[in-house]
């Protein structure tokens, strides 16, 4: 029975490109939770002089709450760590679902990269060369 596997993933050539692209998302994941976590900031620094200001507040608490759990999915997306896969989906299903009609309007500049970082990171975390089963990993 032949083996599946190509030379390159034999020669370890594959190992060495999925741990690029496994540093390339996490990376993406980590600047994907600065973002958040600046305009978190930004929100609590701009409702000082709201006229609401609990509205800003509830809003930095939750963009703060979630960049710090994106954070943390990126850091463990670097050590390989199945278990990132659902919330950084997750995430980048309501990031895409942001920038697809901030893409379509005056603010296209902003929401291209958005729809375009969310797509990237989606397609690359769905994929089997950034998150690698254990048994993958076992017989590698």
């Amino acid at each position: 029975m032949a083996s599946q596997e190509s030379p390159a993933d034999r020669t370890g050539t594959g190992a060495a490109a999925s741990e690029r692209l496994r540093l390339l998302v996490a990376a993406l994941v980590g600047i994907e939770a600065l973002a958040l976590l600046a305009g978190a900031t930004a929100l609590a620094i701009e409702s000082a002089g709201a006229e609401r200001p609990m509205n800003d507040i509830g809003l930095a608490v939750v963009a703060s709450v979630v960049g710090l759990a994106l954070a943390g999915c990126a850091r463990a997306i670097r050590q390989g760590a199945r278990w990132t896969r659902g919330p950084v989906l997750t995430w980048q299903l309501l990031q895409a679902g942001v920038g697809m009609p901030v893409s379509a309007s005056s603010l296209w500049y902003v929401g291209i990269p958005i729809l375009a970082l969310a797509v990237v990171v989606g397609v690359l975390v769905a994929g089997r060369h950034v998150i690698v089963r254990e048994d993958e990993e076992q017989a590698a």
